[in-house]
């Protein structure tokens, strides 16, 4: 879905987890840490539903049946709570917390603000046919390949997973444009893989749940078809898109991603020396 997340904002997420169910702390922080819980809460929903994949990869079952298929939509409402919420962390009078905390609670502001300058600026959805062939990998291999047994219910929350897949690539018919011809060659290939491969997922997941999900699976194949053929015949022989992010871009997504701030004007400057020494 975007730029490759650090490890640190999943963490972070995790951490804030305990946090919903209650804490320890003297009676005298008990407004602070109700309102810090609230707001772990809706950090822990909104990164659930936006970031399922890795939800799920988290431990929070309630993700097991989302999958983010960037339809209009869900991008639009997923930018308004994005900001809503990063405004009430960033008002939030955090000086009383213990140091983790607020280094948690900065970690999620940095996320919060990645995925709205990711979805608006980045858009990555309209540039990356790779990102859909990526999502529908996982989304399809994820669940069956779990080591551990099969929670209740986890076949209805797969089966409503990999139901949406179709949904996802069909968005990204609707959103690609230009994208850069090495993308489109690389999804292309990733593809045909992940359609090669298709019976032995369905087949791990009938050995999971103990129940042919062939149906299921047969949308899936159309719909990877489908996506496959719309950049083969219709986006490749138009595409004169570039791999160029900028240095304003890449200076953000190190800050939000990695949380390393560095300034664009001296990446700039630094790139400009290195071409006067090539000359």
């Amino acid at each position: 879905m975007r730029f490759i997340r650090s490890f640190v904002i999943a963490a972070a997420v995790a951490a804030l987890a305990p946090l919903v169910a209650g804490c320890g702390k003297s009676r005298s922080f008990a407004d602070e840490q109700a309102i810090y819980r609230g707001l772990a809460s809706a950090a822990i929903s909104l990164y659930g539903e936006i970031e399922p994949l890795r939800s799920s990869r988290l431990g929070i079952a309630s993700s097991d049946s989302l999958l983010f298929t960037y339809s209009a939509e869900e991008i639009d409402a997923a930018v308004k709570r994005l900001k809503r919420l990063e405004a009430r962390f960033s008002r939030f009078p955090a000086s009383r917390l213990p140091e983790r905390d607020i280094e948690m609670a900065t970690a999620v502001i940095h996320w919060l603000r990645g995925e709205s300058f990711s979805l608006e600026s980045l858009k990555l959805h309209r540039s990356n046919p790779l990102l859909y062939s990526g999502i529908a990998r996982e989304a399809l291999w994820a669940m069956p390949s779990r080591p551990e047994p099969p929670a209740p219910g986890e076949i209805v929350a797969y089966r409503t997973r990999i139901r949406r897949i179709p949904s996802l690539f069909a968005n990204g018919g609707r959103h690609l444009r230009n994208p850069a011809e090495w993308h489109l060659r690389a999804a292309i290939e990733s593809l045909d893989s992940l359609e090669a491969t298709l019976d032995d997922c369905a087949a791990l997941a009938e050995k999971r749940y103990g129940a042919s999900l062939a149906n299921d699976f047969e949308e899936v194949r159309v719909s990877i078809r489908d996506f496959r053929q719309f950049a083969a015949d219709v986006l490749l022989p138009v595409s004169h898109g570039k791999l160029i992010l900028g240095s304003e871009n890449l200076s953000k997504v190190l800050l939000y991603d990695e949380i390393i701030n560095l300034d664009h004007n001296a990446l700039v400057v630094e790139a400009e020396k290195r071409i006067i020494q090539c000359a």
